[in-house]
């Protein structure tokens, strides 16, 4: 990550903005970075930007409820069509009211956080840290099963899911192997770490690696394109922890 950000601000609230941007300034400077900020309070500003053909940021907030026929979700989606890797964190006072909204708006829009108002600073420094070094707790965690006479180590940083199958757990890990041991999953949710949610009485997602949630058809869409059920017993606990995991609500 480059010492210095480019960080844009979407909000049609000045105080709002203010408060957020002095927020980023204080902890990326505690951590030896810099911004340079950019902000916005109209939506024609933010559709010129697009149409210029180059945004140049490494990581964006964007207000949702503008009062306007466009909101913040339609623009985010242009945002990510144009430059997938920008970093787009949502700022709102309703997460939960937008959240189908947001997920189904297209694939190419995939949120890096959430931010709620009033100001959450420590979810706003949550987010810039996860921005910044580039890890969680998740990577650096392993757990360890007896398999064949021999010890099974599995680093759950390249775990996307684990299924549950005939009193075996399947880790499906992101380079598309797959690691099987008997096990139940009652028997590894406790070893988990944050970050890790059962979105069904089969499968356990890694919220890293999940696209959106499709809460109508009770799917769980993983950025393989694999989708997950998601059980209704399990749904709210779930869309708890999976907002919380890239923000807060």
């Amino acid at each position: 990550m480059n010492s210095e950000l480019k960080v844009y601000i979407f909000d049609d609230n000045r105080a709002a903005t203010a408060e957020l941007k002095n927020c980023i300034e204080g902890f990326l400077q505690k951590h030896g970075c810099y911004a340079s900020f950019r902000c916005f309070e109209e939506p024609k500003q933010v559709e010129e930007l697009l149409k210029s053909g180059h945004i140049g940021c490494d990581i964006f907030f964007m207000d949702i409820e503008l009062g306007l026929d466009v909101n913040g979700i339609e623009l985010a989606d242009m945002v990510s069509r144009m430059e997938p890797e920008i970093k787009i964190v949502f700022v709102t006072g309703y997460a939960d009211r937008y959240s189908q909204a947001i997920f189904m708006q297209s694939p190419a829009l995939r949120p890096f956080g959430y931010v709620t108002k009033p100001i959450d600073r420590a979810v706003v420094e949550r987010i810039l840290s996860l921005l910044i070094k580039g890890s969680e707790e998740v990577e650096e965690k392993r757990v360890e099963f007896s398999k064949n006479r021999r010890v099974v180590s599995i680093n759950l940083r390249e775990v996307m899911y684990i299924e549950s199958w005939r009193r075996k757990l399947i880790f499906h890990m992101r380079d598309g192997a797959e690691e099987e041991v008997y096990a139940k999953i009652s028997e590894i949710t406790d070893r988990l770490p944050d970050g890790f949610s059962q979105c069904h009485r089969s499968y356990i997602a890694n919220l890293k690696f999940v696209h959106s949630v499709d809460e109508k058809k009770g799917e769980v869409k993983m950025v393989n394109g694999r989708d997950l059920f998601l059980g209704k017993t399990k749904k709210d606990s779930f869309m708890e922890d999976f907002f919380r995991y890239k923000g807060g609500i």
